[in-house]
């Protein structure tokens, strides 16, 4: 019972991670200004410090290299697939319209 609990509690950290890391990507893929540059700085550190924590559970279940490496590549390709949806729809709205603030406000609040 136990390994299979840890084994479901690590899937399930993977999947918000990932999800945490789309939102947070599109948060920063709409951002521009100076905001930008220190929206970077801290999702580099924060994705550093994630990644650190998932791996660190990966390698505790002992999964084999195959689960591993699927489990790095998705947590990888998560933060650059968010900025690439950021960028696709920045460039559809304009930046200062109410309904563009709240949605970045909602999606930064949902990251957090």
């Amino acid at each position: 019972d136990f390994p299979s609990r840890t084994f479901i509690t690590v899937i399930i950290f993977e999947i918000g991670v990932a999800v945490h890391s789309v939102i947070i990507g599109l948060a920063l893929g709409v951002m521009s200004g100076s905001g930008f540059t220190t929206l970077l700085v801290a999702l580099a550190f924060h994705q550093l410090f994630e990644g650190y924590a998932l791996g660190s559970a990966t390698t505790m279940m002992k999964l084999s290299k195959m689960a591993t490496s699927i489990t790095a590549l998705c947590y990888s390709f998560s933060a650059p697939i968010g900025i690439f949806i950021g960028i696709l729809v920045h460039s559809t709205f304009n930046e200062n319209s109410k309904d563009n603030l709240l949605m970045i406000g909602v999606f930064e609040a949902i990251s957090a």
